[in-house]
């Protein structure tokens, strides 16, 4: 079966109350990942691409396509990622024009590089600005690429992630999975793949009429705002025993995923299948999910049918982070007994009045702001604090 045309989106008539969905490609890998979707004229979203390079927006075949920035990066931004985010910051009010008449926007790009490390940030803002639902899906370099790339990947994904309402991050390396004996084209292309996969997931939680639904509040339940992203993976089969089969492959592509489940981080199960589809198929391919998740573990799953699908079915998972536990830590009230605080925090044994209130450097280090409440605690961060202060940002006056 040719994977790309597992991609292929159901046109309908209609859309109900279901919100209207901009799904962008930035920079090169999410340019090709829509260009690959061939979304152009799905009813309930629009379908753009967004980079600095001229030449690959040219030979993209998605209707609206929005060159950021002026001549001096039309060749792209070489790996600047100061480049890419002035890019964006140069064109933003394009791309609030595009997202003027959505609820939702999703975004698809491959971290690393100058363009789309750069502009990310700017665009999420943008959307956030204008009340828009956000999630990202994004994928990490090989690790052939080297250091440097890894390195501008995992700092361009920390930039985000306070921003996103969702974010979906995978590895070319976990995307090319089993096939690393392959052509270099093929493996490149099993990625991009995966990568418009997830995307398409995405887009059909949102946008596509469902049996069993997954809405923006599922995806928030499992988010990322001020956390880790979440893990994707997939299963694709076709054929009379394609339940079993799409198990099959979603172990055989990512092996890991059994003990990810277990973790106890959350999971959201998205099948997408033709309408001959089966509550005994369902059942095979969500049960077994289902009964590696912890029992206090967050489990949505959502049902898709699609009328040209035929035969095919296909399954993403997006798996929450298993580390991000929330405790929850008494603070010391004035006159109380001493509070237990996290390691390496200090504990305030007074309550600050109204008028000492103050959420400078020095004091957010402490505790006791909030009198007899419970602290947020997540990763040994106290979540009350604001982002600014416990990541030290300077704002801008």
């Amino acid at each position: 079966m040719s994977t790309s045309q597992v991609f292929k989106l159901t046109r309908k008539a209609g859309g109900g109350a279901l919100p209207r969905v901009c799904v962008a490609g930035i920079g090169t890998a999410g340019v090709r990942v829509i260009d690959r979707i061939g979304g152009g004229g799905a009813v309930g979203a629009t379908f753009a691409a967004l980079h600095t390079n001229r030449s690959v927006l040219e030979g993209c075949q998605v209707q609206t396509r929005i060159p950021l920035g002026d001549g001096s990066v039309s060749d792209g931004c070489g790996g600047a990622v100061a480049l890419g985010r002035k890019a964006a910051t140069r064109d933003v009010e394009l791309v609030r024009g595009l997202i003027s008449d959505c609820q939702a926007l999703i975004l698809v790009a491959g971290l690393g590089g100058g363009t789309a490390t750069g502009a990310l940030p700017v665009l999420l803002q943008a959307a956030k600005g204008a009340g828009v639902f956000t999630a990202v899906m994004l994928t990490l370099p090989f690790a052939f690429e080297g250091s440097a790339r890894k390195r501008l990947a995992e700092d361009g994904l920390r930039a985000l992630l306070p921003i996103a309402d969702f974010t979906a991050v995978v590895s070319n390396d976990s995307l090319v999975g089993n096939q690393q004996q392959e052509a270099m084209e093929r493996a490149l292309d099993t990625a991009l793949d995966g990568l418009a996969a997830g995307v398409c997931s995405l887009w059909q939680m949102l946008a596509v009429p469902s049996l069993l639904s997954l809405d923006q509040g599922d995806l928030r339940a499992l988010g990322t705002q001020g956390g880790s992203a979440c893990a994707f993976a997939y299963g694709m089969a076709t054929g009379p025993s394609r339940a079993n089969d799409v198990m099959d492959s979603l172990h055989a592509t990512f092996p890991g995923v059994s003990s990810h489940l277990a973790g106890g981080g959350g999971v959201l199960a998205c099948v997408c299948a033709s309408r001959d589809l089966s509550l005994d198929e369902v059942s095979a391919v969500l049960h077994p999910v289902h009964q590696v998740v912890p029992d206090a573990g967050v489990f949505r799953a959502g049902v898709v049918l699609h009328e040209s699908w035929r035969d095919r079915l296909f399954l993403a998972l997006f798996l929450g982070d298993s580390r991000r536990k929330v405790t929850a830590t008494v603070r010391s009230a004035s006159g109380g007994g001493a509070a237990v605080a996290p390691k390496g925090k200090s504990v305030a044994g007074a309550r600050a009045s109204q008028e000492e209130f103050n959420l400078d450097g020095a004091s957010a280090a402490g505790q006791g702001r909030f009198g007899r409440t419970k602290a947020t605690i997540l990763d040994g961060e106290d979540l009350d604090i604001p982002t600014y202060i416990r990541r030290n940002i300077k704002l801008d006056q």
